[in-house]
């Protein structure tokens, strides 16, 4: 349950980040409050919830060593909605990332 759950509050963080940036690319007049900054807001308060109810489940050093895939998703994510380019910094940087997270849960 504590997985599922976590993964959950993982696709959200990272889609709230996608909408915000979405948002953020709009003209200058709609920039700040628009559909998709909107819906990044909302997606961040939800977060914040379900991570409470999370922070209750597992301890906060597992809590914390967890949410840092969010780095991953992100830049899973802006690759797939917003085209973003992936540079070589970024792959290893994310790569030394989930190298330390599998480290840490073993």
């Amino acid at each position: 349950m504590t997985l599922i759950i976590s993964l959950f509050v993982i696709l959200m963080t990272a889609s709230g980040q996608t909408f915000l940036k979405l948002g953020a690319n709009k003209s200058i007049e709609s920039r700040f409050f628009n559909k998709y900054v909107f819906i990044g807001y909302l997606l961040f308060f939800l977060t914040i919830i379900v991570s409470y109810y999370l922070m209750k489940l597992i301890p906060m050093k597992n809590f914390t060593v967890i949410m840092s895939l969010n780095y991953i998703a992100v830049m899973i994510f802006s690759r797939m909605f917003l085209g973003e380019v992936i540079k070589k910094n970024r792959l290893i940087g994310t790569a030394l990332v989930a190298f330390g997270i599998f480290v840490f849960l073993l």
